[in-house]
């Protein structure tokens, strides 16, 4: 900085030590972080060029996570980036509640070494997506790339693209906006009724009308948590499997060769088609493709002979 300049208390100590701001968050929420001999309040306050900032930095202590080998669907894979096609029933990290592997147990073997210089409790992760949900997830092989992909999407850089089978009629095209967040009355589910509402975007195209549901193309732009499980809702079309947020079969009059199909569907048949990034090296726009799943494919295949 320049005499008299002024900057954020984070990014100043993230760019003098070359840790992630995210890390120098933590520490300055724990109270190892002084300004002029005073404790830091807040990652946001203003510091001039002439300040004296100590620090006494405590890494997070080593991950008990065991590494578990499995074959991931990887779409792409540089020094930089690993690009894997999720599969559903695959959560992404560990959390209250959670039983067998996760994605994070995965990549704790996948990336070996790389896992150094990365959080290990969460290696790599730059977002997520649900545990049902199936598609395109993108990790950072280090910790330079996850601080630049985390931006991007941050600053809505990353354009996704979602496919998805859901309940009702829609018109061709259209967008959702409101707020999202945890719901008042039910802690499982997010929804426009609560009390940290969060501002939420999303786009749509129909692309095939059955007599009972939709195939929908989705365009989030923004990533709240079930987002578009939460717009499609509460627009009056649940998402085909989503038990959670209405989707069940219920009574609907379909025919039998649809609804056995139907009752094999455990899972909201929600796919993360599209993902693109710029590359945090080279800063190339990088698109990738995942494959609608068998589950996906059968279904829509039963819902075009039994529901036209």
């Amino acid at each position: 900085m320049h005499d008299g300049d002024e900057e954020r208390l984070d990014l100043a100590i993230s760019r003098a030590t070359g840790r992630s701001r995210a890390f120098v968050q933590v520490q300055i929420a724990q109270g190892r972080v002084s300004v002029d001999g005073v404790a830091a309040a807040k990652p946001s306050q203003k510091v001039s060029s002439g300040a004296r900032i100590d620090c006494t930095f405590e890494d997070a202590p080593p991950s008990k996570l065991t590494p578990v080998a499995a074959d991931l669907n990887v779409l792409y894979e540089d020094a930089d980036l690993l690009v894997i096609d999720k599969a559903s029933h695959l959560t992404v990290h560990p959390a209250p509640g959670t039983h067998g592997p996760t994605l994070v147990h995965h990549l704790l073997h996948h990336l070996g070494k790389a896992i150094e210089s990365l959080d290990p409790a969460r290696p790599g992760i730059v977002h997520r997506l649900d545990r049902g949900t199936s598609g395109c997830i993108v990790v950072a092989k280090n910790r330079p790339a996850q601080e630049k992909l985390s931006a991007q999407f941050k600053d809505r850089v990353v354009k996704k693209v979602y496919e998805a089978i859901a309940w009702g009629a829609l018109p061709e095209r259209g967008i959702w906006e409101s707020v999202v967040g945890r719901d008042r009355t039910n802690r499982k589910k997010m929804s426009r009724r609560t009390d940290q509402p969060r501002d939420a975007l999303t786009g749509y195209e129909r692309r095939q009308a059955f007599r009972h549901a939709v195939q929908v193309r989705l365009f989030p732009k923004t990533g709240r948590t079930h987002q578009l499980r939460v717009h499609l809702t509460e627009n009056g079309n649940p998402i085909v499997g989503d038990e959670l947020y209405g989707g069940r079969v219920g009574k609907r009059a379909l025919a039998e060769p649809l609804r056995e199909i139907l009752a094999k569907i455990d899972r909201p048949l929600l796919h993360a088609a599209e993902l693109s990034i710029d590359h945090p090296v080279s800063c190339e726009r990088m698109t990738f493709q995942a494959p609608l799943p068998a589950d996906f494919r059968e279904t829509l295949a039963a819902f075009v002979e039994y529901d036209t």
